[in-house]
């Protein structure tokens, strides 16, 4: 059986950020939450294959990544899937941060790298912002 077009174009790129991503499965991770997110759910990315142990590990990666419930998934609408950041939401990195969230989970919300978030909230980016 031949693999549909797209199956190879996503082999190619996911090779491509492998190579080229430091934290190659926080990127993959928040690659999914943000697939996730613009389908409108976590379930909707196994819902042709309920029960299955794949199912159920990239169900476990999404959540684990951005947390239990579908409002923690990134929005839709990012333009090349990465975020450009307002103070605002600087602000709220920092306070969900300061709360408890993990960069991770911080990362994939909102639709940046975890080093994004690092840096944000470590002061070596936004340092203007108090």
């Amino acid at each position: 059986m031949t693999a549909p077009g797209y199956t190879r174009q996503a082999a190619v790129a996911i090779t491509n950020a492998a190579r080229a991503e430091h934290d190659f499965a926080g990127w993959l991770a928040a690659v999914l939450a943000d697939v996730a997110g613009r389908l409108g759910s976590s379930e909707a990315l196994t819902a042709g294959r309920p029960g299955a142990w794949e199912a159920s590990l990239v169900d476990q990666l999404v959540k684990g990544t951005v947390g239990y419930g579908d409002e923690y998934l990134p929005s839709p609408g990012r333009r090349g899937g990465r975020a450009t950041l307002t103070a605002a939401q600087v602000r709220l990195i920092r306070q969900r941060y300061t709360d408890g969230d993990t960069q991770r989970q911080i990362a994939a919300r909102f639709g940046v790298s975890v080093s994004t978030v690092s840096a944000i909230v470590t002061g070596k980016t936004w340092t203007w912002l108090a």
